[in-house]
């Protein structure tokens, strides 16, 4: 469709120039796919190398992901010291690699200095392997926790207001757009009241769609306005976190077998009782409908 089109490009251009703005490169950089182009780069150039974070080291074979071997493993051959902050091997089923791969990786990680993880599978999937020693390994928050979100801040405000948003209602934000979350709960807070406002894809049964319209910090900073946030991405549970929000996190990617870095967080917290694992998902929407009701009402606003 035209309009999403115009979104998306809308959004590409304004992630551009919101990295041209806010990141200062140096005149000595490169972007590239290619590991051994970006190696030889990297090689004899830095004292001190930082990868991370997210999930850096997450290998699939499959088409649009990242190829491994790739940058972000840092090799064995390069002559520098090397640290993982806030890491990720989030979904890799570590279990089934190939033997090639796991040794190459094992190689890897074992020459760095420092490793700095943010969930327990990539800690348990390190531990396991026995490459690196407990003291050169620890598991480190997201880093946007650490960011600081100016509370009203009034331009974020007129660019909502700009986009659709009405503060007289209550809002509903949500990150999906899956049509079974879509015909369970939008409707029954579309009834009750709420203006429904998508954050990220284009969702057809928002009121305000915001793709394209916010930079980043905007985007962590609507989060505040939220009287209840559905959400299917990591960030948009921590910023839901941050802002003292109730909200619920559908985890798509739940497996029995490897713990996913949501499931982590919200455990860790003690917060289980706001996440849903879509795919073991039973409850009805009505049920699910209950629990966003109660959250709501419970909601400790301090």
């Amino acid at each position: 469709k035209p309009a999403i089109v115009w979104r998306d490009l809308r959004r590409y251009y304004g992630l551009r120039n919101f990295i041209s703005t806010n990141l200062s490169l140096s005149d000595h950089h490169l972007t590239t796919d290619d590991c051994d182009r970006a190696l030889e780069f990297l090689q004899n150039r830095y004292d001190i190398i930082v990868a991370g974070s997210d999930e850096i080291w997450h290998v699939e074979r499959k088409a649009f992901t990242m190829p491994f071997p790739n940058p972000y493993w840092l090799s064995e051959t390069l002559h520098c010291h090397k640290i993982a902050y806030a890491a990720s091997a989030n979904k890799l089923a570590y279990h089934d690699l190939q033997p090639n791969d796991r040794d190459l990786m094992q190689r890897c990680l074992q020459a760095f200095d420092l490793i700095g993880v943010r969930d327990r599978h990539t800690f348990t999937m390190i531990r396991e392997w026995g490459v690196v020693p407990p003291d050169k390994m620890e598991l480190v928050p997201d880093p946007t926790f650490f960011m600081q979100v100016p509370r009203n801040d009034s331009k974020t405000r007129q660019r909502l207001l700009r986009a659709g948003v009405d503060f007289s209602r209550k809002l509903l934000g949500v990150t999906f757009s899956d049509p079974m979350l879509n015909e369970g709960i939008i409707p029954h807070f579309k009834r009750n009241g709420y203006q429904v406002i998508a954050m990220t894809g284009y969702n057809p049964l928002a009121d305000v769609n915001l793709r394209g319209c916010l930079n980043p910090f905007e985007w962590a900073q609507t989060f505040q306005f939220f009287a209840l946030c559905c959400a299917d991405l990591f960030h948009g549970t921590v910023f839901s976190l941050k802002a003292g929000i109730p909200f619920l996190s559908f985890d798509y990617y739940c497996n029995p077998t490897y713990e996913t870095k949501l499931h982590f967080l919200l455990d860790d917290l003690g917060l289980l009782k706001h996440y849903v694992a879509v795919q073991r998902l039973v409850m009805r929407p009505d049920e699910l409908i209950i629990r966003a009701e109660e959250l709501i009402r419970d909601h400790d606003k301090g």
